[in-house]
């Protein structure tokens, strides 16, 4: 069994603020570092035999706050990137839906299909978090990883994990530090928690 912690980064200063944050690369804030730190409390059960981590620095800094044994030896891919949302990156829902009113409405009714000015779609999305998952399942059958990455990549992965569709997506709630777990066994999966927080 391959026994999944999905752990989405702390606060930002886009985060507070209700920015779109994708491929920008920020660091967490005040709030953000004490909220890792929080983890660690929340992790010391857990002893994974691996870390994966998105290479974005938010990503980074919370693994590395709230695994701290570990730090040396996460795993960064690209792969566990937030959606990329190109033009609308540090801009809120509200700026977005005042310049850009027809794509933005379009987007919120299918964001499979289109995506951002210079953005992805949920299915560019898909695809890569399917690769993620590919290269976790070659490994060693039993073992229990952290993955420290994103609201949209965390989502996408609970939406595979019981077979909801994309349009589903964005009802699943990621908070900032919340902890969700997913057991994986061969080609079946079970979520056991979502959105944990400490």
């Amino acid at each position: 069994m391959l026994e999944l912690y999905l752990i989405r980064h702390g606060e930002t200063e886009f985060v507070r603020a209700g920015k779109y944050g994708g491929w920008t690369d920020i660091p967490l804030n005040g709030r953000g570092r004490r909220q890792a730190m929080a983890l660690r409390r929340r992790l010391r059960s857990v002893r994974p035999d691996a870390v994966y981590s998105s290479d974005l620095r938010r990503s980074m800094e919370t693994a590395a706050l709230a695994l701290p044994k570990m730090a040396g030896r996460i795993r960064k891919s690209r792969l566990l990137r937030e959606l990329r949302f190109g033009e609308w990156e540090g801009l809120t829902y509200k700026e977005i839906s005042r310049r850009c009113k027809r794509l933005y409405a379009r987007w919120l009714r299918d964001p499979a299909s289109c995506a951002p000015p210079g953005g992805e779609t949920l299915l560019q999305l898909q695809r890569r978090i399917r690769a993620f998952m590919k290269k976790l399942g070659s490994g060693r059958r039993d073992r229990r990883v952290a993955v420290f990455s994103h609201g949209g990549p965390i989502r996408m992965i609970l939406c595979g994990a019981v077979g909801a569709p994309l349009r589903s997506f964005f009802r699943f709630a990621v908070r900032p530090a919340g902890v969700s777990i997913v057991e994986v066994h061969g080609a079946t999966a079970r979520v056991m928690a979502v959105n944990g927080l400490c």
